[in-house]
């Protein structure tokens, strides 16, 4: 298998041409520096693999004779997969080191700008949202998956709320794509279950939706899944996911 370049990557392209799951994790990786992309070959590849953050996706036909090495060569973390063929091969060849779970994928085109500014409003008592900046993007950078701090300062985009000094929920772009980004949304155990994650994240897609920034989500259990809906999104998809922990 052979590494290929990021201004390479644009021949991976064709291989990834219809998926949807992680389509912002795709696009980051073969349109920015971001992350690793491997191949069979530099001039005409059948199956490749993509990995950035803690996302790895797979790309082009699974019986190919490469499939096998692609997979057993690949990085711990979530692996996603766009076909039955290619989730069965890697369960079979992961065996014991790989177990699955639910996500869910949602669409984007009914999310409405006043919608989410109405919940941006609703910020509790003593609570106050900022937008990401040099002094608290160091708190938040191991939560994404941009390589430093610079970095996501030019090309990420979060918002936090705060009480008093302290950062008790984020949402943030994970990663972005030239057109879009995925949202990963966090708050910290002593302040759940007061909005703020609603609030946070309403801000940030109303901030997306004013830039012409598509805020791609995607929903890794039955409670982000809700969110994303109360935010607006409509859920179109559910399929198997892998972690794999590599020995």
């Amino acid at each position: 298998m052979i590494t290929i370049p990021p201004e390479k990557r644009h021949i991976l392209a064709p291989l990834f041409k219809n998926h949807k799951r992680q389509r912002v994790i795709i696009d980051a990786a073969l349109e920015q520096p971001y992350g690793e992309a491997v191949a069979d070959s530099e001039h005409n590849p059948k199956i490749a693999r993509l990995h950035l953050g803690v996302f790895t996706l797979f790309g082009g036909e699974p019986h190919h004779p490469g499939a096998n090495e692609l997979i057993q060569t690949c990085h711990r973390g979530l692996l996603i997969a766009e076909t039955n063929a290619w989730r069965d091969k890697i369960l079979v060849i992961h065996k014991e080191h790989g177990s699955t779970y639910r996500r869910y994928g949602f669409s984007l085109n009914s999310l409405n700008l006043t919608h989410v500014q109405t919940l941006a409003k609703n910020i509790p008592e003593n609570y106050h949202i900022l937008q990401v900046d040099e002094s608290l993007v160091p708190q938040i950078i191991d939560e994404v998956a941009y390589e430093d701090l610079d970095t996501f300062l030019t090309r990420g985009i979060g918002f936090c709320a705060m009480h008093k000094d302290q950062i008790t929920s984020a949402a943030l772009s994970y990663t972005n794509s030239n057109h879009g980004i995925e949202i990963q949304i966090y708050t910290n155990d002593e302040h759940l279950r007061k909005g703020l994650a609603t609030a946070t994240g309403a801000t940030l897609i109303a901030h997306c939706l004013k830039n012409n920034i598509a805020p791609h989500w995607s929903a890794a259990n039955q409670t982000s899944a809700r969110l994303a809906q109360k935010l607006g999104y409509t859920q179109n998809d559910a399929y198997v996911a892998i972690v794999y922990r590599k020995p």
